[in-house]
This record gives structure tokens, C-alpha cells and sequence, in this order.
């Protein structure tokens, strides 16, 4: 939906759960403010980066399938994270996911940078 800006997404400070696939018009301007968010969905979606999602460090669950501005960087500090979604996603690598060792759920269809390296470290996950 592009036709949802920052302007009242910023206000809904709240928010458990966000659908942001495939949206033009959210920035990082509101999604930093947003550091209570549970689930949020990033798929094809190109104008969230690093700057507000190193921000959620409480999130629960993340999809990234199809993201290209999201990157080591950011996921590095989302420690806590239980499900990650990184489908068709070239910018993760080993760097990051083996920091994320509270891992339960991770998927990696089509992913070509995550290898054996950083999966051997994820002794707790669950789902793969």
C-alpha cells in the first residue's frame, strides 16, 4: 500500500505487528520510532535500511525476502530475534546470522551468502 506515509505510521508507537511488503512511502523516519514492534514483514521493500531497524532490538519475528537495504550491519544487533525470514535476500551473510545464536526459526530459500560457517553456530534452532 503506498499510500500510507510516515505521517501516521509515526503515530501508532504501539503496533505489534506490521505488513510493510512491497511499500513505496514508509521511511526510516517513522519505522525508528516504532521500537516495540513484535513482527514486522520488509519483503520488497527497498526504502527501510539499516538506520531504523538497528533501532528494534526487541523484535520478535523478521521478513526480509527480497530486501536490499537491509544488511549485516543492522541484524547483528537484533540478537533476540526468533524467526527470520531471508528469502532471495543477498545482502546477509555469515557475518551477522551467526551472532543470532537465540535463533529459532530461519528461512533461507534461495539465499546464497548464509553457508555452513555461520549455520553450525545455531545449536538452538528449530526450524529450518
Amino acid at each position: 500500500n503506498c499510500t500510507i506515509t510516515d505521517n501516521s505510521l509515526s503515530l501508532l508507537t504501539n503496533i505489534h505487528t506490521l505488513q510493510l511488503s512491497y511499500n513505496c512511502t514508509i521511511t526510516d523516519n517513522s519505522l525508528s520510532l516504532l521500537t516495540n514492534i513484535y513482527t514486522l514483514e520488509l519483503a520488497n521493500n527497498c526504502t527501510i535500511t539499516d538506520n531504523s531497524l538497528s533501532l528494534l532490538t526487541n523484535i520478535y519475528t523478521l521478513e526480509l525476502a527480497n530486501n536490499c537495504t537491509i544488511t549485516d550491519n543492522s541484524l547483528s544487533l537484533l540478537t533476540n530475534i526468533h524467526t527470520l525470514q531471508l528469502s532471495y535476500n543477498c545482502t546477509i551473510t555469515d557475518n551477522s546470522l551467526s551472532l543470532l545464536t537465540n535463533i529459532h526459526t530461519l528461512e533461507l530459500s534461495n539465499n546464497y551468502t548464509i553457508t555452513d560457517n555461520s549455520l553450525s553456530l545455531l545449536t538452538n534452532i528449530h526450524t529450518l
